[in-house]
């Protein structure tokens, strides 16, 4: 029987917000899915068996992340802007991170970069290491600060791309050590001041390209039997001193591995020889066996002084 005509069936829907992605666009535990965009808004703290990971956008202009003994995972890009606090727990990037402004302040943990890593402010080393094995762009500073537990160190392991435009290590804090592991690149440029830099992979002395370069290194500097030193020599003009770049060193240098000259400006006058002066040490250098290797046009000796190696001869083209 009917009692009256149906004309319009209304259905409502209620979505429920899926308990893994961001609410209203906030970054939020446990993570930001692929496509999605979110910003951190009140901060964004990661306790112990905690985690956020990041597949997509998050932005942090104004607000602190805090981790402690939990894990931040970034597979997407990351720009933050403000405070970064690790203080313990695992920090993964395998995406994009861009710190901007604020401090990144790095307690014990596990940190590590295989993606990319853009530092255009301050990071901040407790007694911790980071680990890079892809591209480490530093246009800030790389710097060690006070632990409430006594004095403080900081540790830089690359084995992939450090470029740098900035400063690695202050000297107002404890001791600062880089090591350039076998098969990494460090693109030298802007301040270097290390307790010890240990190179078993390759330094670019002009890391930024440019004119002939003269690079000061604050510290002790090692290089191991795969280490390689890479320079250019200028070969403009007659025989005599060239100009090539430099490495000069405030302490000790100990060498193996080799030397690398890449010519500029090569003459095509046979029987040229030229001096350049690639590397000095004002703490003195021991000779480990440091080699350079000779080329189908050149060959090439290493001579030392009492105080520095002050020159690489080329000679017999």
């Amino acid at each position: 029987m009917l009692f009256g005509t149906v004309s319009t069936i209304t259905l409502a829907f209620a979505i429920a917000t899926p308990a893994n992605s961001t609410s209203g666009n906030n970054c939020a535990l446990p993570g930001n899915p692929s496509g999605v965009t979110c910003t951190v808004s009140g901060g964004l703290q990661i306790s112990s068996g905690q985690s956020f990971t990041n597949s997509g956008t998050a932005n942090n202009p104004n607000f602190e992340i805090f981790v402690s003994s939990g894990t931040f995972n970034n597979e997407g890009t990351v720009n933050n802007s403000a405070a970064f606090s690790f203080a313990g727990g695992t920090f993964i990037n395998t995406g994009t991170f861009n710190h901007l402004a604020g401090n990144f302040s790095l307690a014990p943990g596990n940190v590590s970069s295989a993606g990319t890593f853009n530092n255009a402010s301050t990071i901040i080393f407790r007694n911790s290491t980071f680990v890079n094995t892809g591209i480490f762009n530093n246009s800030g500073s790389l710097a060690v600060g006070i632990s409430m537990i006594g004095p403080a160190s900081g540790t830089f392991l690359n084995s992939g791309t450090f470029s740098n435009t900035g400063a690695i290590g202050d000297g107002s804090g404890g001791p600062f050590n880089f090591e350039n592991q076998a098969g990494g690149t460090f693109n030298a440029g802007g301040t270097i001041i290390v307790n010890g830099f240990v190179n078993a992979g390759t330094v670019v002395v002009a890391g930024n390209g440019g004119a002939i370069t003269t690079q000061a290194l604050t510290g002790n500097y090692v290089q191991t039997p795969t280490g390689k030193i890479s320079v250019r020599a200028d070969w403009t003009g007659n025989s005599g001193a060239g100009t090539a770049d430099k490495l000069t060193i405030t302490g000790t240098a100990e060498l193996a591995g080799t030397v690398v000259v890449n010519p500029l400006n090569f003459p095509t006058t046979c029987g040229l020889t030229k001096q350049f002066t690639v590397l000095t040490a004002d703490g003195g250098i021991t000779n480990n066996g440091i080699s350079i290797a000779n080329t189908a046009a050149v060959n090439y000796a290493l001579l030392f002084t009492p105080a520095s190696v002050t020159s690489v001869e080329v000679a017999d083209r």
